[in-house]
């Protein structure tokens, strides 16, 4: 039996929308889907888990966070009922839903990873303190970006004017007595190595 074709497009919509949905309930970040009027229409499980609201609550009133962040990250601090606070991080993108525009909201859970930034900004502090505090000649030298970080007390031990800076390590290499050069490069290649 023959479809009419107005049928059939709205039946690929209805495929489209429901796909939509149920990648949508299955994904492990929060997704809202939040009409031009703040009304919530989808709120998925991990959305639920987040706000620490179910999905009818959520639909029930409009949505309280700032759609105009659109296009953008922005971290919210979400005091939850009954519910340890979180950090989320907030992505909003406009899509168009039930042919208005609309908004789909992506939240993420990144309390673990601002609890650990917290923690080492704390870490990194009271390392600066206790070293200014020690006025001992320390230096770092960071592997990864072969930089070498020196404080200005080392670098008045060893009589670095500040306009001699480099953090470049053969700078610092430069300096040593070449009868110990050699030595040294070896035992710093023995330690890169994992030998020592």
């Amino acid at each position: 039996m023959p479809v009419a074709r107005g049928h059939m497009a709205g039946f690929e919509r209805l495929e489209t929308e429901n796909g939509f949905r149920e990648a949508v309930m299955k994904t492990i970040d929060g997704i809202l889907v939040v009409d031009d009027e703040g009304r919530v229409h989808i709120a998925n499980p991990a959305a639920e888990l987040l706000l620490g609201l179910p999905a009818d609550q959520l639909r029930a009133r409009p949505f309280g966070l700032p759609l105009a962040a659109t296009d953008n990250i922005a971290e919210l601090d979400l005091v939850r009922r009954d519910q340890p606070p979180v950090v989320i991080e907030m992505h909003v993108g406009q899509i168009s839903w039930a042919a208005r525009d609309a908004f789909v909201v992506t939240l993420r859970d990144v309390t673990a990873r601002k609890t650990v930034e917290r923690e080492l900004r704390a870490s990194e502090e009271r390392y600066a303190l206790a070293a200014h505090g020690a006025n001992d000649g320390l230096w770092d030298w960071d592997l990864v970006e072969n930089l070498l970080h020196t404080s200005p007390r080392w670098r008045e031990i060893v009589g670095l004017d500040p306009a001699d800076i480099n953090e470049e390590p053969s700078v610092w290499l430069g300096r040593v007595h070449p009868d110990d050069l050699s030595q040294l490069q070896q035992d710093i290649d023995r330690h890169l190595g994992g030998k020592t």
